[in-house]
């Protein structure tokens, strides 16, 4: 058994409702408060209580916006609990079916396996699937998949979530003619899984068609139904047309081998095809023919972990930490579309600093903070375990940080870097300026009121108005964007209509969540702080679970 087993638990293949929705819910890169453990442990139950529902609705799921690249960002969802649960629970029933058409790709390296499962802790080091293998093992695959190839061809589909039609997921799973003729034959409509998947899937998003929530892993699955189909098919042709097909696709990036260039082209063009007929697109400037041998490692990656391995073997000095991130910093502005930042920063987290070297690694980190804040959760757990080791943490430094993060994204309204910088300020118990929480309450988004709540709660915040929120307590919100802002708080007593009614019990669902108590904001949850003075062994397993986490 591996680091990762042994610290987490043996991975099963088997999928229960509990466990895809205890930590296949929510996108990863959530603050830790939010959470449906709560949720989870009631998941069978409820199903059940809702199948007698009838006239059914949808609903619109809460936006969460992250960094992707420079300049670029990706939407992550949080879908209405109802929905989701219906969704879920489809899946769980046709786990056996999903996954066995899932298996049959010939070329899927991002073929998702069931993790093990426990409730004791909502730490998010394990999903409800991983992959087969981790995204820093494409490079290895690369090579072992070239060695008799003259010519790669790579190629994305472009913006795939949020492209998806809905209406393929039948024709991936029951081909398209078959999916087709259901629609006029309802015995056969409700014969197909297919169907059913894209109807609750498009319910979590107000019936749209176009695209699907990036986030849960339902939607991982769904991307692997689609991706699968579209393998089969690849092979199938080209081996008519007397091409082997070799290589792989990790969810939507596909690297090929070939003999010849002439070889490339009709499997590019074969390829192109089949994701016309699915309604997907290739990515243009990811779409390439290239001659072998192919630099499968960016210079930027081998140069940081070949200094990363400098310190291994014993503590950080320094000038290593001045080094190491003064050669981070150049290169994020040389590579400046690439995470090089949250690489460097990510993959040192677990390794020791001194307490003499302790004030120049902080203020680095909070450099790397502001220019680079997709590692604020990171972050997060560096600060909190060197705190409870002791270490001496310059807590006004901290402070200008987190208030320039936030004071900077909030004209963009950055979902992900305003809410993780709340964070570490209620983690530190710092009070926010009246400045700073008067342009906060201005941005329409649910996690960032819940906090503003939150730290009012703990007298983190003064003249806190809350009459816009007030506003959106209506039975209407429970199914819109706003649903986790107005059952959490009306849940927790933040927040209550001026008729003092409690509407949460004129809907049978939330009727339901409310009575048990079951909440999605969990104010006393926590990341899990990186350890100070442990073994290499544990350093090691810790940096294979942070690898885990970014398979999306």
């Amino acid at each position: 058994m591996g680091d990762f087993e042994k610290l987490f638990g043996e991975i099963t293949q088997s999928l229960t409702l509990k466990n895809l929705i205890g930590k296949g819910y929510l996108p990863y890169e959530l603050i830790p408060a939010i959470t449906t453990i709560d949720f989870a442990k009631k998941a069978e139950q409820l199903s059940s209580y809702i199948q007698s529902f009838k006239g059914e609705q949808s609903s619109k799921y809460c936006s969460y916006s992250i960094p992707k690249v420079k300049h670029v960002r990706r939407t992550l969802g949080i879908p209405n609990p109802y929905h989701q649960l219906k969704l879920s629970k489809l899946i769980v029933d046709n786990w056996g079916d999903i996954n066995n058409f899932i298996q049959t790709s010939p070329i899927s390296l991002s073929k998702p396996k069931v993790n093990g499962f426990s409730l004791a802790n909502d730490k998010r080091e394990i999903r409800t699937f991983s992959r087969k293998i981790n995204l820093s093992e494409i490079s290895k695959y690369s090579i072992l998949n070239s060695t008799d190839s003259r010519y790669l061809l790579k190629s994305d589909i472009s913006r795939f979530y949020p492209t998806i039609y809905t209406h393929i997921i039948p024709w991936a799973l029951h081909s398209k003619e078959l999916s087709k003729a259901s629609l006029n034959d309802k015995t056969l409509f409700k014969s197909l899984y297919g169907n059913d998947i894209d109807t609750f899937v498009r319910a979590t998003q107000e019936n749209q068609t176009i695209g699907i929530p990036i986030g849960p892993d339902t939607s991982l699955v769904i991307s692997e139904i689609i991706g699968g189909a579209i393998d089969k098919r690849l092979e199938k042709e080209l081996k008519e047309k007397k091409i082997r097909l070799k290589g792989f696709r990790f969810v939507d990036d596909f690297y090929l081998y070939f003999k010849t260039y002439n070889e490339a082209q009709i499997a590019l063009s074969t390829l192109h095809q089949i994701a016309k007929d699915l309604e997907l697109e290739l990515s243009p400037e990811k779409t390439q023919i290239i001659e072998l041998p192919f630099v499968v490692e960016p210079k930027w990656t081998l140069e940081l972990r070949d200094m990363q391995k400098k310190f291994e073997t014993n503590d950080f000095s320094d000038d290593e930490i001045l080094t190491y991130f003064s050669r981070a910093f150049e290169l994020s502005k040389e590579y400046a579309n690439e995470s090089v930042l949250k690489y460097a920063v990510s993959e040192i987290a677990d390794l020791q600093v001194k307490v003499s070297s302790w004030e120049i690694y902080e203020s680095l980190l909070y450099n790397a903070m502001v220019v680079e804040p997709s590692i604020l959760s990171t972050a997060t757990e560096i600060l909190l375990g060197y705190k409870m080791a002791k270490y001496p943490i310059d807590e006004k430094k901290l402070k200008e940080t987190l208030f320039e993060i936030i004071l900077y994204h909030i004209p963009s309204g950055h979902t992900h870097e305003i809410s993780w910088a709340l964070w570490i300020c209620k983690t530190f118990k710092f009070k926010v300026p009246v400045k700073l929480v008067k342009e906060l309450v201005k941005l329409d988004d649910c996690i960032i009121s819940l906090m503003l709540l939150d730290l009012r709660s703990m007298n983190k915040i003064s003249n806190l108005d809350v009459s816009k929120w007030n506003g959106l307590l209506m039975k209407e919100n429970l199914y819109t964007t706003h649903w986790l802002l107005v059952y959490e708080s009306m849940l927790k007593g933040w927040l209550s209509p001026e008729d003092g009614q409690n509407f949460l019990l004129e809907d049978r669902f939330f009727k339901y969540l409310f009575e048990k108590n079951i909440s999605f904001y969990d104010e006393n949850n926590q990341v899990v702080p990186v350890k100070v003075k442990v073994s290499k062994a544990e350093m090691q397993a810790r940096r294979n679970v942070r690898r885990k986490r970014r398979f999306y």
